[in-house]
């Protein structure tokens, strides 16, 4: 009896360890569709409270909360800008990381709207150690926020009113009009430009008065000249210098250097006319000693100047200078200068040339008197016609013709076929 007991309590025992395994294989197959749908639903955690703040005309500051996590830490953040309301780059596309929960954006053009969102990117959950370099496990992306940079202020006006006068071989005095005042701003001085051609001015110094004196350039040589104001605003903000537009240009020619022992000359240069755009004409001067007179123009963006001949070009003040350079026996001249104003074309009513004019009025004469002279010549010379029947002739006349400068007598006689056919007609 004890071995048929140990076989039934084995059978049993085997049926209920069967019974268990069947059971846990239950668990397993439906338990396991949970948990990946649980793992698929469980999206890792996106940063929150993002706060954007408008700092000056170019710049963004970003800020935001850390996600709420009970594992891993994002190794890092991805912030998405854009100019229009969801226009921001895609999970994936070209973010700007951060490893902090703040950044600044710069760069950014002025008076514009900006978005931004920020996802945070938790590294990846590897059995193994990850390879060197694996993409981490990316966030959905945070709710969208705005701000828009400051409008960059216009620039303080510039000087006016600047002229440039030759002060010796080697100098020029400048001397210009400071700006109107400008509320939040303070003039701290002045930037002067100078160069050797119109618009190519670059920096040549400073001032802290309404005039100055550029020194050490080259004799009878023309400089052109601009300045600037330069601005100080402290206002809600530290002290920053902005420098406005540059002044008109203005110009002058250094005299040239004179060597001792030569004679001194002079140049006559008279006034000239006002022109219109589009001509070309002549000027002339003279110099006290015989030598040829050089011109040039000051304005060329006006007027140019081929030797003595002037061309117009635009509207505007020409200014030609006329100089000598003298010899060995002739000190240089002083240049001068004379200026014309160039006006535009005004458009003229065509008129008939006086030689077509001439032309026409003959041929009229010439007509008129043409037909007086036939009309008298007919009067004079009218012929006589005299037509007389012809004797000798049935049929025939003889008509005589006087009074011209031809005079004869012509038989004119019926053609027979006519004849023929009157006396058809005739028979009864």
């Amino acid at each position: 009896m004890s071995g048929r007991r140990a076989r039934g309590v084995i059978h049993v025992a085997r049926r209920w360890l069967w019974r268990l395994l069947g059971a846990c294989l239950a668990v397993a197959v439906v338990g396991w569709p949970a948990a990946l749908a649980s793992a698929a639903t469980n999206e890792p955690p996106v940063p929150s409270g993002l706060h954007v703040t408008a700092v000056g005309s170019s710049q963004i500051s970003l800020s935001w909360n850390p996600p709420e996590t009970d594992g891993s830490q994002p190794s890092q953040y991805n912030v998405y800008m854009g100019t229009s309301s969801g226009g921001e780059p895609p999970v994936g596309g070209t973010s700007s990381p951060s490893s902090s929960t703040s950044d600044t954006v710069t760069g950014l053009a002025s008076g514009t709207t900006y978005y931004f969102k920020v996802s945070a990117v938790y590294p990846q959950d590897c059995i193994d150690p990850c390879s060197p370099g694996a993409p981490g496990v990316e966030s959905a992306q945070s709710t969208e926020v705005s701000a828009t940079t400051t409008s960059e202020p216009a620039p303080p006006p510039p000087p006016t009113g600047l002229t440039a006068t030759a002060a010796g071989s080697s100098r020029i005095r400048l001397s210009w009009t400071a700006p109107a005042p400008t509320p939040g701003w303070s003039i701290t001085g002045y930037n002067i430009y100078s160069g050797t051609s119109p618009g190519g001015e670059s920096p040549a110094g400073s001032s802290s008065d309404t005039s100055d004196t550029v020194s050490s350039l080259s004799s009878a040589t023309t400089y052109y000249f601009e300045v600037t104001a330069v601005y100080q605003s402290c206002i809600d903000q530290p002290c920053q210098d902005t420098q406005s537009l540059r002044s008109n240009e203005a110009h002058a020619t250094t005299d040239r250097k004179v060597i001792p022992g030569l004679k001194s000359q002079v140049i006559d240069f008279g006034p000239l006319a006002a022109h219109v755009v589009g001509v070309r004409f002549t000027v002339s001067a003279s110099a006290s000693s015989g030598l040829r007179v050089s011109f040039s123009s000051a304005t060329p963006r006006v007027c140019s100047v081929a030797g003595s001949h002037v061309t117009t070009h635009r509207r505007g003040t020409c200014t030609i200078t006329a100089t000598q350079a003298g010899n060995t026996h002739y000190a240089p001249a002083p240049a001068r200068t004379q200026s014309f104003q160039v006006g535009p074309v005004t458009p003229r009513t065509p008129r008939t040339p006086p030689a077509l004019l001439i032309a026409l009025a003959a041929l009229i004469l010439a007509t008129a008197a043409g037909a007086v002279l036939v009309r008298r010549w007919l009067r004079v010379h009218r012929p006589n016609i005299q037509v007389k029947p012809q004797s000798d002739a049935d049929g025939a006349v003889r008509m005589r013709v006087t009074g011209t400068d031809v005079t004869g007598t012509v038989r004119i006689e019926p053609h027979p076929a006519q004849v023929s056919s009157q006396l058809e007609r005739a028979q009864p």
